[in-house]
């Protein structure tokens, strides 16, 4: 709520009750996580000739807003330093009978449910050794945003277009994450009534934690909000709220807190390819 103007002591008894709470909200921590040097990422050297011309012959569409658009230029920065890759991308909403990777903007950022609802009108059209995959964006979630809903709408359209499409290869992408305010931005917020984005990735945060509940390890699962908040080194950055710890977009992979960079949109559009290369024809969960 936006706090109504006054002077004085008025003033200085709505700092002391609003705007310090702010300041002191939380604090952007490093958690450090163990990968084991047999759980490296696959990179695309691990991924056959075979399995590249495999990928090329399946039709891909990946429904996205710019968080997408990031990685997809991640994709064109690796096809130009990886001539032998044989994949042909395109941005287009034509599905219907050719092989090939397309991707397009679908719906409108802050209508999740209609980017979810073109993304399955579009999938349709893949046919039945197609892949879909469509990500929303960090925008889409609120303070006000019930996860437990938004999930439940994402599932039933999913399984309504895995009813009409069972050869149809569905991979689920987590929620990307923000960088958060430091002390003047959280002190901003307050007093201007607007919701941080420490809030609001408690949100995204509990979306893709339903997420992976419901597929990791059963269905194909590319974990774009884990992507962003780990380190190289395996560290994730992170912050606590409520007790929880919360996961955030590290700050090295974004210059503006919440796209990708140079460095993370490669990085991250890597890990996409090699997942999706390495897809086995009946949709089941990468090894």
């Amino acid at each position: 709520m936006l706090l109504p103007q006054c002077t004085g002591s008025c003033l200085a008894v709505r700092i002391t009750r609003h705007v310090l709470p702010a300041i002191r909200r939380g604090t952007t921590e490093t958690v450090t996580t163990t990968t084991p040097e047999t759980m490296r990422p696959n990179t695309l050297a691990d991924v056959s000739e075979a399995q590249w011309s495999a990928l090329a012959r399946r039709a891909v569409f990946f429904g996205h807003q710019s968080v997408g658009a990031n990685i997809m230029a991640g994709v064109a920065d690796i096809l130009a330093q990886q001539p032998r890759l044989p994949l042909e991308v395109t941005e287009s909403k034509q599905l219907v009978g050719s092989a090939g990777f397309r991707h397009a903007a679908i719906g409108r950022n802050d209508h999740p449910l209609e980017k979810m609802d073109e993304f399955v009108a579009l999938a349709d059209g893949l046919g039945p050794d197609g892949i879909a995959l469509m990500k929303l964006c960090y925008v889409d979630a609120h303070t006000h945003t019930d996860p437990a809903t938004l999930f439940a709408e994402y599932q039933r359209r999913v399984a309504e277009l895995r009813t009409r499409n069972p050869g149809l290869t569905i991979v689920h992408v987590t929620m990307p994450l923000t960088g958060i305010e430091n002390w003047k931005g959280r002190v901003r917020a307050t007093l201007t009534g607007h919701a941080m984005q420490r809030d609001r990735n408690v949100v995204r945060h509990r979306y893709s934690e339903l997420m992976r509940a419901a597929y990791a390890g059963r269905e194909p699962l590319f974990d774009l909000a884990r992507l962003e908040s780990t380190l190289p080194n395996g560290e994730r950055t992170a912050y606590r709220a409520g007790g929880d710890t919360v996961p955030l977009l590290a700050a090295r992979y974004s210059d503006d807190g919440g796209h990708l960079n140079a460095e993370s949109r490669r990085m991250v559009a890597e890990r996409l390819l090699v997942l999706l290369a390495r897809l086995p024809r009946s949709g089941g969960v990468v090894n």
